[in-house]
């Protein structure tokens, strides 16, 4: 039987004798040899690694935070970042399939930084030779080579083990590529393995499995006739029967036999006839049960079948070898013989439903967190009656089932009336049965949240990952490859949240159709804020895979119809009355009064009530519209006399126009439910459904009273009279359906008594809001006590008062008409509760909405009342405030009055209005005045020579000498990503993409490279082709075209989607191309170029059309106006023109500037032109008439390469040589709202002067400055004597002097009356002095150094007194005197405090172990007799200062290194500053967190300080509370506290002085 064998691998083109093989059986007597070349699959566990470290915060050693990526081939895999350590652990274990045996995998290990990660070493191994070594060992070790050869690094390593999956079915996707088409003579080959095979079984007459399915469905045909008798799955019968049919019809075209699946197929059959003995299901007892799970498991088993035999040979004959199949046969044969053993002892015990997706647990409290979905309960929806709606449910589900890959949308318009909610739930039920439902979504105007379609997606998206826990893994991993995604358009989302995460499953198509459902769309918002998500919808889900079946429900609004017109993959089917619907609505009716008269309120209706004369009058009225039907229904059973409302409805005439036959119906409703006579009532019923209606939300009737301020249960006595039209959901009233809103608000009759008037009704609930905040706000609504913990998902508000600060704005902004009233109260209510508003806003987790609705009142109040200016500062400036402080309003409700507004700007109205002197911290220094001076980033720029506005306005790019690009917050001026890296020279332009997803860029590497925004990678390889440095690149409008151009004097076009290069390039130009752009349109380019010309370029022909001649000297920048009909180009002869763009001619030329342009720009609107000079300055010009006009004149500097309008012209971004971006507001004459700064100037030192009255710090840049500790000023000019970075200061004990220690090797005394030396410079270390301090006495000081020595000097003479102290065998970070001066305390890197003995200078005590990194600070307690040590592994630690050893545990809570900890307030309390941007307060006995000071040591005395290293203050009251810093502000560099104060040094350079009020 070998010849078959070699006959297979001839036909396929194999080689003979392949070098890696496995035998795979096909059948008892026949083998095939199966190429495996380079496929192979394993499991790999990355487990440890050794002896890794960093260069450290000082450029010194330290252990890293550790993580390794693995990549082979497109696979990619990354470990958990693993604690601090050199030994880093991880035993994680990562599946790789189908891995091409000679291809190599690349293990790096990288410290996962703040800002950055570092690459710390990396090896490789070819996989073939890997699995060989690990086939008989527990475990590898691979050496790690650093990135750079020439590092003299200790040997590391990393310890791996692999194991090969041996299993075949993992072998399946080889096959499938190896067997793609079958070949000529293929065939004859292929009858000889069926042969085969037919020989290896006993022969059976088998049906085939048409002849089986034919069965099936005749019986599924019958139950489905009886549905009216099967309650329990009627919905279920229609579904299952589609399914069979469709797979009957499929399976009758089959040629080729499978025998296996013929034998499944009869085990069904077998079980249906079993079924078809069934003479009355309803009076089987237990058997309703059975047919449920049978109907699931028929589904499941077709859907299985379906897959099976839709593939060609090449597919079955892996179905026959895999197990997967056969175990997947196996299951659904033993599923069905067990349900016929469960239809004969009419049980279900023991019966389990064999599925085709696997579950599997997901946890999905992230996600809800991240994407914030909707709540949709669709348990309180009605379905559809059992017998009812059966040929719209298999229409649909027809649809679903349809092979056509190119269905995806399913549209079903229908009249308002139709039953569609009814419908779509029933539908979605039925497929969420079946295990098939991905999401249902369902509309209602009525509920803000579930009409917002900003919220769809994310909705979606959530859906979708609660269903499949593989597609939960995909979209796990896009939010956190960017948290910002819901800040992006719908289109970004569908791509990034729902089209790639399903793409990317595997197999998902496998197990059947996915079906979304979603009812009532034109209740989602209204024409203009749906129409980006019905772009989606019609133009984007084409993307998704075909197993994804939408189905949409609603009105046939104009808008939706035209968006989904002639889309190919959306199918429309309108949902019309037919006969078919009229018996449906007949056998409602029917149904319905049945139960009615069986219902024990009303014992006077006898048995056949009301008859079938009355029915068929209802019948007839109701014309097939079941809502006509459900609120005559409602009507009747609600009614005390059921007869007498009867007769209401069925007396007069019928009318035939549907609209007209509901309007009878409310009038009949309303008529004989109220006391219209009743002037009271009239306004009663008015007011409380005045709000029902205008509420965003339902409202409770209890809420409702108080909003209104009614006597309690005045709603709910009302409400009730009306139940027939008004429904309850959850205890929250609304209206039944739409069409009775819409009846009651018809302007058509206003003298109507139950019209409702909704903007005065809006105007009501506007007031009635504003009256709940003013009564219920305050500070601290909740009582929560201080804490750095998240608030618990427990906390909430009373629903007013929910309601209230949610909708408020919202109904405010709604009033157009005689505002003056209400802007009065919101002043008013702003003024007083602004603060408590947000808080409480926190609590409700509505921080995310607070920034666009102040927006929104701010466009209000600019509408109807523009001369409130005072008002609308405030907004304005509160606007802001919530922008800057969101991620700490968000954090906890009460940070916004500790951490917030105390760093707001002191100019600020937010700050004037609230600001208490008394009771919160007074932030001083950092020249922090204004909004426009909040954003002092850490990332170091050099000189910036590009910069862009996103499309969205919300981001800034920046490209600049240093090779990095970056992107920035425009309202925070937070770096969003860490910088992106490929370049390898400077970065001359970069411009975002039409749609804000990806960035282009340019530089002098000759590559042009596109970015991810939200990743930072790099789309595909760098575009090469150009033979110069690359100046500019650009996208073309549609997004489709990038264009760039060179110092090769050439313009070339590329494809964005795919980088490839379009046509030749483009010449012309005699030089340099400086600057190249399109046209709006996208048909022309415009360039300039060295040459002194401009030229304009034809896209599609790729011919130059004009050039236009004019400039004296090169040009470096043109553009086109947004109507394209002008160009603007600056020069080097310092002038900027204005140019026709069709006749070539200059329309004038705008002169002022004293050096050369190198950038100019038109506003949006193209009213103004703004350009930017190496004369460092921006100037803004009328583009109109060529007029200079007010504005900034010189901004930066130094030169200013780079000016953009922001893309609703309110902002101009500068770029510039002196390393900074600005952000000017684009009204004339004003400063910069913001600079976002670079230089590396991060103060690495600070100490307070004994009585804390002077702070002195010491920075990167070389200087010491001392600071007034009671206004943050600085007392003189930067002190300049050291030559190197200052990384150690301190002050003598009587304050007269300080010291400071440098990268340069020295020390310098200083005075700190004048600021002037006081001794010749200290030298003696070999390395950096880190740390320095006083003796108790001030004749000596103490420095520790990068050179593992500690020094003592004499303060005099400046001699060295002692030889060096010798033992840390790392650099020394900290240093300090005992009391008595007798002894040296020391902390260093090498994770140790020790101390000396300062007479002999050899160690008294230590080493002291515990710390796991780096020691930063140690320090006395006022006694001496304890010592405090902080680290860089996040901790702090208590020693006994005599013996050493360890007190208490470690006090943990800080997230990042502590820089210092200091004794305070009689040695009860420890102040500790960190780099994660907190100051926090301890009890120094127990380690606990404090949020206030120890009341019982507040007004104890202080003992005489004797130095300000300790923090010691004479003052009797310590008022230090915690603090987190802001984000704009950056991480703290270094640290100092005194009694009431404390001093923080930032990245930027900044040094903060917080002032604490006295205690009181």
């Amino acid at each position: 039987m070998s010849q078959p064998g070699k006959s297979v691998t001839k036909y396929l083109g194999l080689p003979k004798e392949p070098p890696l093989s496995t035998n795979v059986t096909v059948s008892a007597n026949l083998r095939l040899p199966v190429l495996l070349i380079v496929k192979r699959s394993f499991d790999l566990t990355i487990i440890e690694a050794s002896s890794l470290s960093i260069p450290g915060l000082l450029g010194l050693g330290r252990h890293p935070k550790a993580y390794v990526k693995i990549e082979v081939e497109d696979k990619n895999y990354k470990t958990a970042a693993a604690r601090r350590g050199a030994n880093p652990a991880w035993n994680q274990i990562f599946p790789f399939t189908e891995v091409a045996a000679t291809s190599r995998i690349e293990f790096r290990v990288f410290h996962e930084g703040t800002f950055r990660h570092i690459l710390l070493s990396s090896c490789s191994a070819e996989v073939q030779k890997l699995l060989q070594r690990g086939e008989n060992q527990l475990a590898l070790t691979l050496q790690l080579h650093a990135p750079d050869s020439s590092t003299n690094q200790t040997s590391t390593s990393l310890t791996v083990r692999v194991r090969e999956d041996k299993s075949i079915a993992k072998t399946r996707p080889a096959l499938d590529k190896l067997l793609p088409e079958r070949p000529s003579g293929v065939d004859t080959v292929l009858h000889v393995v069926d042969a085969a095979q037919a020989v290896a079984n006993t022969p059976l007459l088998i049906p085939s499995i048409s002849e089986s399915l034919g069965t099936v469905m005749n019986v599924l045909e019958r139950f489905v006739q009886a549905g009216d008798q099967l309650a329990q799955v009627h919905a279920l019968l229609n579904v299952a029967w589609q399914v069979i049919k469709s797979l009957y019809e499929l399976t009758k075209a089959q040629i080729q036999r499978d025998e296996r699946v013929a034998k499944l197929a009869l085990t069904i059959h077998d079980h249906y006839a079993t079924l078809d003995m069934i003479q009355d299901i309803r009076k089987e007892k237990g058997l309703e049960d059975v047919l449920e799970m049978t109907l699931k498991q028929t589904v499941e088993c077709a859907w299985f079948i379906r897959q099976y035999i839709a593939k060609s040979f090449g597919g079955r004959l892996i179905g026959q070898v895999f197990s997967d199949a056969d175990e997947k046969i196996e299951g659904f044969e033993a599923a069905f013989r067990n349900l016929r053993e469960s239809f004969r002892d009419r049980s279900l015990a023991q019966i389990t439903l064999v599925t085709l997706r696997a579950a599997s647990r997901i946890d999905t409290l992230y996600l809800k967190e991240q994407l914030r979905p909707v709540h949709l309960d669709p348990s309180i929806r009605s379905q559809c009656l059992p017998g009812t709606r059966g040929r719209e449910l298999r229409l649909i589900t027809d649809w679903v089932e349809s092979p056509d890959e190119e269905n995806r949308v399913l549209w079903l318009p229908g009249q308002a009336g139709f039953g569609k909610s009814t419908l779509a739930t029933t539908l979605a039920l039925s497929f969420a049965t079946y295990r098939r439902l991905g999401s249902f979504m369902f509309f209602d105007r009525d509920v803000s949240e579930r009409s917002d379609p900003s919220r769809v997606i994310e909705t979606l998206a959530f859906q979708l990952a609660l269903f499949d826990s593989r597609i939960s893994e995909k979209i796990t991993e896009a939010v956190n490859e960017n948290s910002t995604l819901l800040s992006f358009g719908l289109q970004i989302q569908f791509k990034e949240l729902l089209v790639k995460p399903l793409s990317s499953v595997e197999s998902l198509s496998s197990a059947g159709p996915i079906v979304l459902v979603l009812d009532a769309l034109d209740e989602c918002g209204n024409e203009d804020s749906r129409a980006p998500l019905l772009s989606v919808l019609a133009e984007d889900t084409i993307k998704l895979p075909s197993c994804v079946r939408i189905v949409i429900m609603g009105r046939p609004s104009e808008d939706i119809e035209l968006a989904f017109e002639g889309q190919p993959h959306i199918t429309r089917k309108e949902l019309v009355i037919t006969s078919e619907n009229s018996a449906d609505v007949d056998m409602f009716l029917r149904h319905s009064m049945n139960d009615l008269a069986k219902n024990k309120r009303h014992p006077q209706l006898g048995p056949g009530w009301p008859g079938d004369k009355s029915i068929d009058a209802l019948s007839l009225r109701a014309g097939g519209f079941f809502l006509w039907a459900g609120t005559a229904t409602r009507y009747i059973s609600r009614a005390h006399n059921p007869d007498s409302s009867l007769d209401a409805i069925t007396s007069g005439r019928p009318v035939s126009d549907t609209q007209q036959s509901l309007t009878q119906l409310y009038v009949v409703a309303l008529r004989s439910s109220g006391k219209w006579e009743d002037e009271d009532f009239c306004l009663a019923f008015r007011r409380i459904i005045g709000i029902v209606l205008v509420a965003s939300v339902p409202l409770s009737s209890t809420a409702i009273d108080k909003l209104l301020s009614l006597e309690p249960d005045s709603a709910r006595r009302l409400t009730a009279r009306f139940n027939a039209v008004l429904t309850t959901i959850g205890g929250k009233t609304q209206v039944f359906h739409p069409t009775f809103y819409e009846f009651l608000t018809d302007q058509s009759d206003t003298e109507a008594k139950w019209f409702i008037d909704t903007s005065l009704h809006n105007r009501t609930i506007a007031f009635a809001c504003i009256d709940v905040l003013e009564r219920t706000l305050k500070e601290n609504i909740c009582g929560l006590p201080p804490s750095w913990e998240p608030t618990p998902d427990s906390m909430s508000l009373p629903e007013e008062v929910s309601y209230a600060c949610t909708f408020w704005i919202g109904h405010v902004v709604r009033v157009l008409d005689e505002a003056e009233p209400l802007l009065d109260r919101v002043h008013k209510l702003l003024n007083r509760h602004l603060l408590h508003w947000l808080e409480a806003m926190s609590i409700l987790r509505q921080t995310r909405q607070i920034a666009g609705t102040l927006q929104r009142l701010l466009d209000w109040i600019m509408k109807c009342a523009p001369g409130r200016v005072d008002l609308a500062n405030l907004i304005e400036d509160s606007h802001t405030f919530c922008r800057v402080f969101a991620n700490g309003i968000e954090e906890h409700p009460l940070f916004l009055y500790r951490f917030a507004l105390p760093f707001a700007p002191p100019s600020s109205a937010v700050y004037k209005q609230f600001f208490q002197h008394k009771a919160m911290p007074r932030v001083m220094g950092g020249n922090f005045t204004s909004w426009a001076s909040l954003a002092q980033l850490e990332s170091t720029l050099s000189t910036v020579y590009s910069i862009a506005f996103s499309p969205d306005g919300l981001r800034i790019a920046s490209g600049s000498f240093d090779e990095q690009i970056r992107i920035w917050d425009v309202a925070t001026g937070a770096a969003l990503l860490a910088p992106f890296r490929g370049h390898g020279d400077v970065i001359y332009s970069v411009a975002f993409s039409p749609n804000g997803s990806r960035i282009v860029s340019a530089s002098a590497d000759r590559t042009i490279r596109v970015w991810d925004v939200n990743t930072g990678a790099e789309v595909f390889a760098p575009l090469q082709g150009h033979g110069g440095a690359v100046l500019c690149a650009a996208f073309s409008p549609d997004g489709s075209t990038i264009v760039s151009g060179s110092s090769d004097r050439t313009i070339r076009l590329w494809d964005a989607p795919t980088g490839a290069a379009r046509f030749k390039p483009m010449q012309g130009h005699d030089d340099v191309v400086y600057s190249t752009a399109f046209s709006p349109d996208g048909s022309r380019i415009v360039s300039a170029s060295a040459d002194k010309t401009i030229r304009v370029w034809d896209v599609g022909n790729h011919v130059e059309l004009l050039v236009l001649r004019g400039h004296t000297e090169g040009v470096l920048s043109a553009v086109f106006s947004p109507d394209g009909a002008r160009v603007v180009s600056g020069s080097f002869d310092e002038t900027v023109r204005v140019w026709d763009s069709m006749a070539g001619n200059a329309i004038f030329t705008l002169k002022g500037h004293e050096h050369a342009v190198w950038s100019a720009a038109f506003s949006p609107d193209g009213t103004r032109v703004v350009s930017g000079s190496l004369d460092k300055s921006i100037r803004i010009w009328d583009a109109k008439t060529g007029c200079l006009l007010p504005g900034p004149s010189r901004t930066h500097d130094n030169g200013v390469y780079s000016v953009a309008y922001s893309p609703d012209a309110s902002r101009i971004i500068s770029g510039s040589g002196d390393q900074t971006i600005r952000i000017w507001n684009a009204r004339a004459g004003e400063e910069p709202i913001m600079t976002l700064r670079g230089r590396d100037d991060s103060v690495r030192s600070l100490a307070f002067s004994p009585d804390g009255s002077r702070v002195i710090s010491g920075s990167k840049d070389c200087m010491v400055r001392v600071w007034d500790a009671s206004t943050g000023s600085e007392l003189f000019s930067p002190l300049q004597g050291h030559a190197d970075a200052v990384y150690c200061v301190a002050f003598s004990p009587d304050g007269s002097k300080f010291a400071s220690g440098s990268w340069d090797k020295t020390i310098v005394i200083w005075d700190t009356a004048s600021g002037s030396r006081l001794r010749p410079t200290l030298r003696g270390h070999d390395e950096g002095v880190l740390a320095v301090a006083f003796s108790p006495d001030g004749r000596r000081i103490v420095s520790g150094s990068y050179d593992k020595t500690i020094r003592v000097w004499d303060v005099l003479t400046g001699a060295q007194l002692l030889p060096p102290f010798r033992g840390h065998t790392e650099s020394i970070f900290s240093v300090t005197f005992s009391l008595d001066g007798s002894r040296v305390i020391s902390g260093s890197n090498d994770s140790t405090v020790r101390i000396w003995d300062t007479h002999t200078g050899k160690e008294a005590v230590g080493p002291l172990l515990g710390h796991t990194d780096g020691v930063f600070s140690v320090s006395l307690s006022a006694d001496g007799k304890r010592m405090a040590s902080s680290s860089y592994d996040e901790s702090i630690r208590i020693w006994d200062s005599t013996t050493g050893l360890p007190i208490g545990e470690p006090f943990l809570g800080h997230e990042y290194a502590v820089w210092s900890a200091t004794f305070i307030a009689n040695d009860t309390m420890l102040v500790s500053g960190s780099f994660d941007k907190t100051i926090r307060l301890w009890d120094a006995k127990t380690g606990a967190q404090l949020f206030e000071p120890l009341q019982e040591i507040m007004s104890q005395p202080r003992p005489r300080p004797r130095s300000s290293l300790s923090g010691r203050a004479s003052d009797s009251t310590i008022s230090i509370h915690p603090i987190k810093l802001p984000t704009y502000l950056g991480r703290i560099w270094s640290f100092a506290a005194h009694s009431t104060a404390v001093a923080v040094g930032l990245g930027s350079g900044t040094v903060l002085i917080i002032s604490f009020p006295a205690a009181q």
